[in-house]
């Protein structure tokens, strides 16, 4: 339900003067949700078979259990070691479900029916400005950060990675979110 919660930010964003009805067409043109739509439920879906793909990089994928400071360090060893092993096996189940052959090419050509939605003469979907497409698709790749998946989607991709480049500037580096 992102799109329900974002419609309800934007209403209320909207009723304290913090953004105009004009600007409204960001977040809730239909071309903006259908590409938004197409984010969440086609490019995430192939994320998990592009991260998982080897051992290695269900391995790098599962690194963030060693900072969760919730665990015990028998809790983060099991979870380290076994998340890993999960992931890597679950991956052709995942593919099967949504009939994936080849998760790299299905990944790359998902970004370039993404880069050709957005065209050469626009910075962005929504223009000269993100809307919420980009802000989805954004998000989803920058999921992705420190993998070797990002990495080689920016590397083989240059107008991904020069939209990439302009939404970052446009959002700003990502937050780190301290565990409590």
């Amino acid at each position: 339900d992102s799109m329900n919660i974002i419609d309800r930010i934007v209403e209320m964003l909207i009723k304290s003067g913090d953004i105009t009805s004009n600007e409204r067409k960001f977040f809730d043109s239909k071309s903006a949700k259908e590409w938004a739509n197409w984010a969440n439920k086609t490019l995430a879906v192939l994320l998990f078979p592009n991260i998982t793909r080897n051992f290695s990089e269900s391995w790098q994928a599962f690194s963030y259990i060693s900072d969760v400071p919730h665990f015990s360090i028998i809790q983060r060893g099991l979870n380290r070691v076994l998340g890993p092993v999960a992931m890597w096996a679950a991956q052709g189940k995942i593919k099967k479900k949504y009939g994936i052959e080849d998760e790299r090419e299905a990944l790359f050509d998902a970004l370039n029916v993404w880069v050709n939605e957005i065209g050469d003469k626009n910075d962005f979907h929504g223009g000269n400005q993100p809307d919420i497409a980009d802000i989805y698709t954004f998000g989803t790749i920058r999921a992705l950060e420190g993998m070797d998946t990002y990495n080689e989607i920016l590397e083989k991709n240059e107008r991904l990675r020069q939209w990439y480049e302009r939404m970052v500037n446009m959002i700003g580096s990502s937050s780190c979110i301290e565990w409590k």
